[in-house]
């Protein structure tokens, strides 16, 4: 268990936050990091070809840690939308098979395949929300020999449900799916290992539960495809890209590695010493510690609001460190406003308010939330 760590962080006592699936704040290390990377440009005559290179390939090596991959298999990206298109790039898909998605997804991992679809002649197999918020189940049930690339959360970013994604990755991997994985309201709090999901692509944005900058993300590559096709032609990602006195010689030959499908000016000095420095902190607490502190701290809250009427998924589908929940009655339009009047901090989602603590948030601000609720509902 990691004991409460809000004095790391800039959040008055009396501001409520739970919205770390919204977007994260920043650690005051990381902004204090990112000062200093923005006070750089100052001084461009102290920036040396070097640092092009020695902070990336740091940004590399602890997301990496983070998934059991090489530093190798780590592309910098500024978005999910830009890896998905990374992805559709560079999977196959004939006429009349079909790209697996989930209803409610978030729109990044929906339009770059319906582009590939429809320019393919192919079709996207929604799975719609079950009834028993099982949607690992809902998923196998889907499966058919016509799919080809199953696109996946591992927490779905609407009601906090949790997909089984070992489970799955086993079974498509018999059909002969690729498996596409969207991972950026889970990673850094749940453990993953790609060596045993063997996911084709694997995306997420840094802005939430890995706590860095926004317009800034990652892409994990499987080896299979370190020699596929980059969005952009970019210099920094081919071989002698070191060596500024000779970019006149020019090469139509990229990276043998995951570093190809890097975004342009990837060497951003001013986010990735934000990135760099969070990731290092989530290192030091240990992503299995986030989880359990977490879901302790969920359990109880979840316990609580149902006293109070909502009611939430079964807790074996349910993300640890999440809380999409429903009222039995009609909730106020108004209520995120009345609540945040309060300085309190959620977020709703289709029919779901979602409650996404983090390891800030204390006992006092679960009790102020149950209060403000009681008091609105009443």
């Amino acid at each position: 268990m990691i004991n409460n760590q809000r004095h790391l962080f800039q959040i008055p006592d009396d501001v409520h936050y739970f919205n770390c699936a919204y977007m994260s704040p920043l650690l005051n290390s990381a902004a204090i990091a990112g000062c200093e990377g923005i006070n750089s440009k100052k001084h461009p005559w102290k920036i040396g070809a070097s640092d092009f290179f020695s902070d990336s390939n740091r940004a590399r090596q602890l997301f990496a840690g983070l998934i059991n991959a090489g530093a190798q298999d780590i592309a910098l990206i500024p978005s999910v939308s830009y890896g998905t298109a990374i992805a559709a790039l560079n999977l196959p898909i004939t006429r009349n098979e079909k790209i697996l998605v989930l209803a409610e997804e978030f729109p990044s991992n929906i339009y770059a395949w319906r582009v590939k679809a429809k320019a393919q002649g192919a079709s996207l197999k929604t799975v719609e929300r079950p009834a028993d918020n099982d949607w690992t189940g809902a998923i196998l049930e889907a499966l058919d020999e016509q799919v080809r690339v199953v696109v996946l959360p591992q927490t779905h970013w609407v009601d906090g449900v949790q997909i089984n994604l070992q489970l799955v990755s086993d079974i498509i991997k018999r059909l002969n799916c690729a498996l596409v994985l969207d991972l950026t309201q889970s990673l850094g709090v749940v453990s993953v290992d790609v060596q045993k999901l063997q996911p084709d692509f694997l995306i997420c944005a840094s802005y939430k539960w890995l706590l860095g900058p926004y317009s800034f993300g990652f892409l994990y590559a499987h080896p299979k495809h370190h020699h596929g096709l980059p969005l952009e032609q970019g210099w920094v990602n081919r071989p002698g890209a070191e060596n500024f006195s000779r970019l006149i010689d020019y090469t139509d030959t990229l990276n043998p590695d995951a570093s190809r499908f890097d975004v342009g000016e990837r060497s951003n000095m001013q986010l990735l010493p934000i990135a760099i420095s969070a990731l290092e902190q989530i290192h030091a607490w240990q992503p299995a510690q986030i989880e359990e502190t977490l879901s302790l701290y969920t359990n109880r809250l979840e316990q609580r609001l149902s006293e109070i009427g909502f009611k939430s998924c079964n807790r074996a589908y349910r993300s640890p460190h999440y809380l999409g929940v429903t009222y039995t009655q009609v909730l106020p339009e108004d209520l995120l406003q009345q609540l945040a009047s309060k300085q309190i901090f959620i977020s709703q989602r289709g029919e779901f308010l979602r409650i996404a603590p983090y390891l800030y948030n204390n006992q006092h601000d679960a009790d102020v939330l149950i209060d403000a609720l009681v008091e609105i509902l009443r």
